[in-house]
């Protein structure tokens, strides 16, 4: 099952703040004393449970030291992953799940060639019929 997009852009958020965080020498819970934080907080950002505000941005990379620029591009991803959610929960409030799938099964019609990337399967072309037994035994 493919993440979605909004999901990918609040993990990129996410790791990025756990990286200054660490990077700084903080713990979460040291973080979140210097922030007047529950630990809590912290850990929820840092495990995508919970998406920080702008000021909680602002305040976590004051907090270790980030530099403007660092702190201008968190941001721009906090402003991305909220983009990508409002657009995924429209798509699924237009037309619902079944919606969504019907789309992808029109799409699945119309295409003319699906291909499937298995990087620890060897191509039939240059399979043995021995190794073809064993790997399907």
């Amino acid at each position: 099952m493919t993440t979605p997009a909004y999901q990918r852009e609040r993990g990129r958020l996410a790791e990025a703040l756990k990286a200054l965080r660490v990077g700084a020498g903080l713990s979460g819970a040291r973080l979140a004393d210097t922030l007047g934080w529950q630990q809590s907080n912290v850990s929820k950002i840092e495990t995508r449970k919970q998406l920080p505000s702008e000021d909680d941005i602002t305040a976590w990379a004051g907090a270790v030291g980030a530099t403007p620029e660092t702190a201008s591009d968190l941001l721009a991803m906090l402003r991305g992953a909220r983009v990508e959610y409002a657009a995924w929960k429209d798509a699924y409030r237009e037309s619902g799940a079944g919606g969504v799938q019907a789309d992808i099964l029109e799409l699945e019609a119309q295409t003319t060639r699906i291909a499937e990337f298995q990087p620890a399967f060897v191509p039939g072309l240059l399979q043995t019929s021995e190794y073809a037994r064993e790997y399907l035994h």
